[in-house]
């Protein structure tokens, strides 16, 4: 739908009924415009079988890397629960704040955990960068050795610069080796 208060409209109503595996089954369509909307309607989706769509959608390599990345970035938002309001956080000033941290693990957090460790070495730098975004955003200190070895071999420029901004968001200081090599290789790029 090209009006955008209809088709989020029609987002809301999907997400609302909650039957995902049709909505999974639609990603397979050949229109572009479909899966985004879709895509969009598996955002936030804290329910298992939204997920197992989200991370069935990542693995096929059939579908464009771009779209890959961003349901990465999606599935990557549900990892864990933000605790239940307490009647304290935010308070009466919410963009004063920052909103609640995601503490809370639910059933679809190991998914999530499995799916962005098992991407990190996908064959497509934009889902390589995608999952490798997702370890901070899901704060998945156990996928940190992976990209500490990741980093030296990697040679894609953006790929390498993302995992070095990962470690850095992670404040992870067995890294701090790796990172001196980079910046002693005069042969690294600058952005590296």
């Amino acid at each position: 739908e090209s009006d955008v208060f209809i088709a989020f409209s029609t987002r809301q109503a999907l997400r609302r009924i909650g039957h995902w595996k049709p909505l999974g089954a639609g990603l397979a369509s050949t229109d572009a415009k479909v899966r985004t909307g879709l895509l969009l309607a598996l955002e936030l989706g804290y329910e298992k079988e939204a997920v197992e769509a989200l991370a069935g959608y990542i693995a096929d390599r059939q579908h464009p890397a771009e779209e890959r990345a961003r349901a990465l970035m999606y599935l990557s938002q549900v990892h864990r629960r933000a605790k239940p309001w307490d009647g304290h956080w935010w308070g009466t000033r919410p963009v004063m704040g920052k909103p609640p941290a995601k503490v809370e693990e639910w059933a679809g957090t190991p998914v999530v955990l499995a799916t962005v460790r098992e991407h990190l070495a996908d064959p497509q730098a934009a889902v390589r960068i995608a999952a490798i975004e997702a370890v901070a955003e899901t704060n998945d200190r156990a996928a940190l050795p992976t990209l500490r070895v990741q980093f030296p071999k990697e040679r894609d420029t953006a790929v390498r610069v993302a995992i070095a901004k990962s470690l850095g968001a992670l404040d992870d200081k067995e890294s701090l080796r790796v990172l001196i090599s980079a910046m002693r290789d005069t042969t690294a790029p600058e952005a590296v």
